[in-house]
C-alpha cells in the first residue's frame, strides 16, 4: 500500500544554492535523499534559471531524466520514451517533446536592449560577454560558461546602472510584453512565464497520464525567481541560503512550509528525509 502513496509524489527542485552548492556547485551532500528517490522511482524535475546545455549533463540520475524545466519556466522538455506528452506548443527537439511557455531568445534580446536605450541604463547581459567573462563571473569553469551562453529563451544580465533606475526599466520591458525576474546571480529576462506555471503544467501532465492518482507536489527553492513555485506546491521548502539567511516566503492557504536548518544542498537533503520518511509512516 505505501508504494501506492509514494508514487503520488513530484518533487520539483531548483539547482543553484539549492540542490547544489551556492560555492562548489556540488548536490554531494543531498545524495543520500537522491538515492532514496531513485530507489523509489519518485520524480525529480529540475526547474532552473540554467539552460538546457547547462542541465542535461547534470541529469545523472533516472529519476531526474524523464522531464526538466529551463531557463526559469520558459520550456518543458519532455523525454520522448516516456509516454507523457502535451498539447504541442513547441516542435519536438532531439529525444525531447518540447513544451514553450516562453519567448525565443531573439525576441528577449531585442526587448531588453530596447528598454535599456528608452531607459538610458547600462545593462550587461551574456551575450555581451565572452566565455572567460561569464567563467569568471559565476565561478564556473570555461566549458559550464560556454554552456551556460547556449540561450534559447532568456537573458540573464547585470543592471550596471543606479539601483533606483531598476524598476522603472522593469516596468518599461514589462509593458512590451515580457518579464524581469531577480535569481541568485543574476537579473533575468524572459516571456511571460515563471517556475509555478511550470509546476502546474507538468501536474497537468501527469494527472492526464494517471488520473487515477491523487498528486502532492514539493518544491525547494532558495531565491526569489522560486517564489511562484513553492507557491505553486502542495509543500514549499524554503532552502537556506549560503549566508545563513532564508528569502521572505510567507505561506499560501493550506500549504505546508519546511524550512531546513542546512544550508543548500544539505538542507535539501533535510528536507526531503523528513517528508518522505513522514510519507513511510502514514503508507
Amino acid at each position: 500500500m505505501s508504494m501506492l502513496n509514494h508514487s503520488g509524489l513530484l518533487i520539483f527542485t531548483d539547482l543553484d544554492g539549492t540542490l547544489l552548492d551556492y560555492h562548489t556547485y556540488s548536490k554531494e551532500p543531498a545524495k543520500p535523499a537522491l538515492n532514496m528517490l531513485e530507489d523509489l522511482n519518485i520524480p525529480l524535475i529540475i526547474v532552473s534559471s540554467k539552460t538546457r546545455a547547462e542541465i542535461e549533463p547534470l541529469l545523472d540520475m533516472n529519476c531526474m531524466t524523464s522531464i526538466f524545466i529551463v531557463e526559469n519556466g520558459s520550456a518543458i522538455f519532455l523525454r520522448q520514451d516516456i509516454g507523457l506528452r502535451a498539447e504541442q506548443t513547441g516542435s519536438d527537439l532531439d529525444k525531447y517533446h518540447r513544451v514553450v511557455l516562453g519567448e525565443q531568445y531573439n525576441n528577449v534580446l531585442e526587448a531588453l536592449q530596447l528598454s535599456a536605450y528608452e531607459c538610458n541604463v547600462r545593462i550587461r547581459g551574456f551575450s555581451d560577454m565572452s566565455i572567460a567573462t561569464v567563467s569568471k563571473i559565476t565561478g564556473l569553469d570555461m566549458e559550464g560558461a560556454a554552456r551556460a551562453k547556449q540561450r534559447e529563451f532568456s537573458e540573464a544580465f547585470l543592471f550596471e546602472d543606479d539601483p533606483a533606475k531598476l524598476a522603472s526599466f522593469t516596468h518599461t520591458l514589462e509593458k512590451k510584453g515580457f518579464t524581469c525576474i531577480e535569481g541568485g546571480r543574476f537579473l533575468h529576462a524572459l516571456g511571460r512565464c515563471d517556475k509555478g506555471q511550470a509546476l502546474e503544467r507538468v501536474l497537468n501532465i501527469y494527472s492526464h497520464k494517471h488520473p487515477q492518482t491523487s498528486w502532492q507536489t514539493i518544491a525547494l527553492g532558495d531565491s526569489a525567481n522560486d517564489h511562484a513555485m513553492l507557491a505553486a506546491a502542495n509543500i514549499a521548502v524554503v532552502i537556506r541560503r549560503h549566508d545563513g539567511t532564508y528569502m521572505d516566503y510567507p505561506a499560501q492557504h493550506n500549504q505546508r512550509v519546511i524550512k531546513p536548518h542546512g544550508i543548500g544542498p544539505a538542507g535539501w537533503n533535510e528536507a526531503i528525509m523528513q517528508i518522505l520518511n513522514q510519507t513511510f509512516k502514514s503508507g
